[in-house]
């Protein structure tokens, strides 16, 4: 599955940074990466990473952001002179770059917020046959959602996965993702994802939603299938077979 995502900081200036707001952001995004890896098609995951210049005359909206937002801000950017292993990368979020070409992840520089203006990103989706999209990163309200309109746009089934992503703003990653969550794009949890690729049933499009119960004891929790039509309870924790739960309506 290609896993569009950046270890980028936003041109926008706040006080707090992604992590802190959403604490979980590192395990989660970590937690999609291994599930990713498990499928073991490693040209398929593939990273996004800012590239925000005047020089190279690809990152026209620079301008306007600066007529928008003032002067002297620190854009990231990728030095064509440096190798990709020069890079720093989180270490909860870094890509395998190796000789082997069966092992080594791709990473594409984006010269805009949108990953798929000026690159090669859906031209390489679509040589390697993908027709579905799993997008996690920074920032939700922007990169993530600009890149995921971008590959929507192109004609892939795109999924935002919304606890693989930050924002500068809680609020505003909970607006981006009601805003548009089912208009272009569909919205799952790593949970969500781990359960879909587990059982192969991505391609097929199936409704997971979001309507989760618990045990009584707190011991697994399952998901109900909004498009099922039988109230059928998924495990999403443990292997055993289903207790009884109290299900809302």
């Amino acid at each position: 599955m290609p896993l569009p995502t950046s270890s980028e900081h936003s041109p926008e200036v706040t006080n707090s940074t992604p992590s802190e707001i959403f604490p979980h952001f590192p395990s989660s995004i970590s937690s999609l990466i291994h599930t990713c890896r498990n499928k073991r098609d490693f040209r398929k995951i593939i990273w996004i990473r800012a590239d925000y210049q005047y020089k190279h005359k690809k990152s026209l909206f620079l301008a306007e952001f600066e007529k928008l937002h003032g002067p002297n801000h620190v854009y990231p950017s990728v030095d064509p002179n440096d190798s990709l292993s020069d890079l720093k990368w989180e270490s909860f979020a870094c890509p395998i770059l190796t000789d082997d070409s069966r092992e080594k992840e791709v990473v594409i520089p984006k010269p805009s917020i949108c990953a798929t203006t000026s690159t090669g990103l859906v031209s390489i989706l679509k040589e390697l046959g993908v027709k579905t999209a799993i997008v996690a990163g920074l920032i939700t309200s922007v990169c993530v959602h600009h890149s995921a309109f971008g590959l929507f746009e192109s004609g892939l089934h795109t999924i935002v996965v919304e606890d693989a992503c930050a924002d500068r703003e809680k609020s505003r990653h909970d607006m981006t993702l009601q805003l548009y969550g089912k208009y272009c794009y569909d919205v799952m949890s790593v949970s969500q994802i781990k359960l879909a690729l587990h059982h192969d049933k991505i391609r097929k499009r199936i409704d997971y939603g979001k309507h989760i119960v618990t045990d009584s004891d707190g011991s697994d929790e399952y998901l109900i299938p909004r498009s099922a039509k039988k109230r059928k309870l998924v495990p999403l924790r443990n292997s055993g077979r289903p207790r009884t739960v109290s299900i809302p309506k």
